[in-house]
């Protein structure tokens, strides 16, 4: 029973529809409000104890329950999301760039996301195809990092203040 409430990251995966999308929003809520004040470091020290506890409980639950990746499991899609914004500036931009290009391809699971998905079972299995997919997005959006000018959005709109 705790091992599905880990998993589900404490019911969000029972959310519907999509709770691959929520566990993702989830992320980005939480890192948004509160992760995103620490450096990058800290941030990927959290991603990888989360991973890691994460990985092993669904590793167990899987051997045991005999189950394979359920829709309500979306500790992989929490993680996923956490390691891509340890990478990215507090950007409104970005952030939502990210949530959907990590979406589509954690949906669409192009070519190693899906290869990953359709070898590798058990807990590894659920986790990787996901950090996959994370990959993917940081390769695109990396790089958009350091040519798109900051607060570009905000100040296209009118949204930052004048300095008087």
């Amino acid at each position: 029973m705790l091992a599905r409430f880990w998993l589900s990251l404490f019911g969000v995966g029972y959310l519907k529809p999509g709770p691959g999308t929520w566990g993702s929003i989830a992320a980005t809520l939480l890192w948004w409000h509160s992760l995103s004040s620490f450096g990058m470091w800290p941030q990927l020290l959290f991603f990888f104890i989360f991973t890691i506890v994460s990985t092993w409980i669904c590793q167990n639950f899987l051997y045991d329950s005999g189950l394979g990746d359920e829709s309500w499991i979306v500790v992989d899609e929490f993680s996923a999301m956490l390691f891509i914004m340890a990478f990215l500036p507090r950007d409104v931009f970005l952030v939502l760039l990210a949530l959907l290009m990590f979406r589509l391809f954690d949906i669409r699971k192009p070519w190693l996301v899906g290869f990953v998905d359709r070898k590798i079972h058990g807990g590894v299995g659920v986790m990787l195809d996901d950090m996959m997919a994370a990959l993917f997005v940081l390769a695109i959006i990396l790089p958009l990092v350091q040519v798109i000018p900051e607060d570009l959005v905000l100040s296209v709109y009118g949204l930052l203040q004048q300095a008087g």
